[in-house]
């Protein structure tokens, strides 16, 4: 009985080194359980490049150059009214389909974001994110010459994080959040250059940042279309 005793005595009286040791071992296992899982049910592609993605893309980045860039938001920059259309979405159908099947969501409301164009500056900081409502993001670089380092990042956080399964697995969003302009917290584990008309789409539920803003204006700057949309799978 003595024995019994005592050893209910040392686990009330674990330092707290000890159990948060344990604590995390049992998380960490429980993390890669469902993230086995995850996979397993859901094996499809994260990321799509398009390179040479408009027909015309000087003329489609002169001509937005001459419209207003009015419209600002939760995100750095500045961004005009949407210009999404049913021929972006049936063009964008054909590189998603394979993986994701139909397109089912793609906003087409001037006031929606999906289609805008958007610009930032040196001034402006991003942040380490992933979207809310749709679960596809697109990014066209449309800036001649733009520093390479100047894409799109993907990251994982300090505890293993990369996703909102994850997150949701973990239960680490109030962390994330917190610390999404804190760079020691994550690790950069994937990125595409900025590489003039260039389309980026990929899975806007893995943890992602716009990269290394330049110039001081929208003739200068990091200046590239949006898409935020959804797919069946």
């Amino acid at each position: 009985m003595e024995n019994q005793v005592d050893n209910k005595t040392e686990k009330k009286t674990l330092s707290p080194f000890v159990q948060e040791q344990i604590d995390f071992t049992e998380k960490r296992a429980k993390f890669l359980e469902l993230k086995m899982g995850v996979l397993k049910r859901n094996p499809k592609c994260s990321v799509i490049i398009v390179d040479n993605f408009y027909n015309n893309p000087m003329d489609t980045r002169n001509y937005i150059l001459t419209q207003n860039f009015e419209v600002k938001g939760n995100y750095p920059g500045k961004r005009t009214r949407s210009y999404a259309n049913n021929e972006l979405k049936e063009t964008i159908q054909k590189y998603v389909g394979p993986f994701s099947g139909k397109i089912t969501e793609f906003p087409l409301d001037k006031d929606a974001y999906n289609g805008a164009f958007q610009y930032t500056t040196s001034r402006d900081r991003s942040w380490i994110h992933i979207d809310g409502f749709n679960n596809w993001a697109g990014v066209c670089f449309l800036t001649p010459d733009a520093p390479i380092s100047s894409g799109t990042g993907f990251y994982r956080f300090c505890d293993g994080t990369t996703s909102m399964e994850d997150q949701q697995i973990t239960k680490s969003k109030e962390e994330t959040d917190k610390y999404s302009q804190d760079m020691t917290k994550w690790e950069l584990i994937d990125s595409v250059g900025n590489i003039f008309n260039r389309l980026v789409l990929f899975n806007s539920k893995n943890f992602h940042m716009s990269m290394d803003y330049f110039g001081d204006d929208k003739y200068n700057g990091r200046l590239f279309q949006v898409f935020f949309f959804s797919t069946e799978m």
